[in-house]
């Protein structure tokens, strides 16, 4: 088994990033970042597969992880 990081950075300007290694999590932030296009966007794919979103002022309150 390996780690499926997940980091949130939170910015001055008030809007949140997470990075997720974790393919669970991501599937969640696609389906969010689909029906809330104003509030999620998926930034980019790294190369190890983790990708990142970016919320705007924070809206970072919709991120909800199910285990």
């Amino acid at each position: 088994m390996f780690k499926l990081e997940t980091m949130i950075y939170a910015s001055e300007d008030g809007t949140n990033s997470v990075f997720t290694l974790n393919p669970a999590l991501q599937k969640q932030l696609d389906a969010l970042a689909s029906q809330h296009p104003k509030v999620c966007q998926r930034k980019a794919r790294g190369e190890t597969g983790g990708v990142i979103y970016h919320f705007t002022q924070n809206n970072i309150e919709f991120l909800k992880i199910n285990p």
